[in-house]
């Protein structure tokens, strides 16, 4: 991978172990102090990148964007999220930033809307600005998950 994706896939390389050591129970549970829990910290990461390359650029996606609205920005846990929805975005972990390398190398995102992030209320005007955001989305998420494991 190129490197605006060295951070994100060395990250999405961990998670995998951290989830296998928790039963669906604790996947589930909210710690006190959080919103959510680390079932949804999952479906927001693996979404979080698509939705911003895709959705903000008006790019189709070559992949579907799971769940959308239940793991978007300002979403939480709405209802017990099941062992094969954890290991659907376990799986998509890493393939899901392959697709999205491959369509910023094929040039598919040279023209995208500029937008401010939600988050860090900083402006995007190019897909790197873009890949910027997603590397310290996932960094905060990855801080947060540990935060997380603590708790549980």
């Amino acid at each position: 991978m190129s490197s605006p994706f060295l951070y994100i896939k060395s990250l999405r390389e961990k998670l995998p172990s951290l989830y296998q050591s928790f039963s669906i129970e604790q996947l589930n549970s909210i710690p006190s102090g959080f919103k959510n829990n680390l079932a949804w910290q999952l479906g927001h990461i693996v979404n979080t990148p698509l939705i911003l390359c895709y959705h903000r650029t008006a790019v189709a996606p070559q992949i579907e964007i799971p769940f959308l609205d239940a793991y978007k920005n300002g979403s939480k846990p709405e209802a017990f999220i099941d062992q094969a929805t954890i290991q659907y975005f376990l799986e998509q972990l890493v393939p899901s930033l392959e697709v999205i390398e491959q369509d910023y190398k094929q040039g598919l995102f040279h023209q995208v809307a500029a937008a401010t992030t939600h988050t860090f209320g900083v402006p995007m005007q190019c897909i790197e600005d873009y890949f910027d955001c997603i590397n310290m989305h996932e960094a905060l998420h990855y801080g947060q998950l540990s935060q997380m494991k603590k708790l549980i």
